[in-house]
């Protein structure tokens, strides 16, 4: 039975590292929310490139909160592997570490990448789900256009693009959120 688990978890790791969501979250998020959500937030478009995060069998404990990491312009989930990696070796495991890939993954050349809506609203679902799914608060780190799109998310209300109203602010389900060179104040692209 141990080593059973212990090739559970490691099959799970590498498909963290390989980028995709575990079966078990997979599974939440499409018994929770639809195909349709766990599609928009795994990114299978993008093959290994599109998301990561889960547990690697159904009641793995969480020793810690979940970090979610919201990544840069013209980046994808899997660029941040190396940030998870790190966190891996400080005492983390990959079942508390999540990303998703907010655009497209940088097909689009960054000046004419605008913060639309939809990508914050890909970032507050899943912010919600990993809450959901682990029943813990989580953390937030954003980096560079990934501050403002993930504290948008965080914080919620109308969004300037479409005046979509995405609710309330998720603040009693995110305890720190970081934001890394963020562009929180203006940006060099054009911001709607």
């Amino acid at each position: 039975m141990r080593s059973l688990q212990f090739l559970a978890l490691h099959c799970a790791a590498f498909m963290i590292v390989s980028g995709d969501f575990t079966p078990d979250f997979n599974a939440f998020l499409t018994n929770t929310y639809g195909p349709a959500m766990q599609n928009r937030l795994e990114r299978k478009d993008l093959q290994d490139r599109g998301s990561f995060g889960g547990r690697a069998a159904a009641g793995q404990k969480l020793k810690r909160q979940p970090v979610i990491l919201v990544h840069g312009i013209t980046n994808s989930a899997s660029q941040f592997r190396d940030i998870g990696q790190h966190f891996g070796s400080n005492g983390y495991d990959w079942a508390e570490i999540y990303a998703t890939t907010w655009g497209d993954a940088g097909k689009t050349v960054f000046f004419f990448v605008d913060l639309k809506c939809d990508y914050v609203k890909q970032v507050r679902s899943l912010i919600q789900a990993v809450n959901r799914y682990t029943r813990k608060k989580v953390d937030v780190i954003g980096y560079s256009m990934g501050s403002p799109i993930a504290r948008k998310a965080i914080m919620g209300g109308f969004c300037v693009d479409t005046g979509e109203n995405l609710g309330p602010p998720l603040t009693r389900i995110v305890d720190t959120f970081v934001a890394v060179a963020g562009a929180n104040n203006a940006s060099s692209t054009k911001v709607k």
